[in-house]
């Protein structure tokens, strides 16, 4: 796993989402109860022609789930992406063969109040 500290600031950001959506995904069993539950925010850039989404789901909101492999934006083309994801999640995971995998967990932040 690599670690990283923020990016700096930028006005205006780059890597900005195409789009941010709430959604929340669910199944009820027979009983009423529930056999999973997912409220989440979804982000979606389009990069170079293709569509790269990721989650943020809400019982682990400092953690954005990539639908995509590391090696597509482990690349200079995403590095705004990734950029804007580092600025605001703690850990960035990517969907890997067995499921997501946490890549990049950022170092514990110092701030200065005053």
């Amino acid at each position: 796993m690599r670690t990283y500290t923020i990016p700096a600031e930028a006005d205006p950001e780059p890597g900005a989402p195409d789009q941010i959506q709430h959604g929340c995904d669910y199944i009820t069993n027979p009983d009423g109860s529930l056999e999973f539950y997912y409220n989440f925010l979804e982000y979606v850039w389009r990069l170079n022609g293709t569509r790269i989404a990721a989650r943020c789901y809400f019982d682990e909101s400092d953690t954005l789930n990539f639908s995509v492999p590391l090696t597509m934006l482990d690349t200079p083309d995403a590095a705004d992406v990734l950029a804007f994801a580092q600025r605001r999640f703690r850990q960035i995971a990517t969907m890997e063969t067995a499921g997501y995998e946490t890549n990049w967990s950022r170092v514990a932040l110092t701030v200065r109040n005053g």
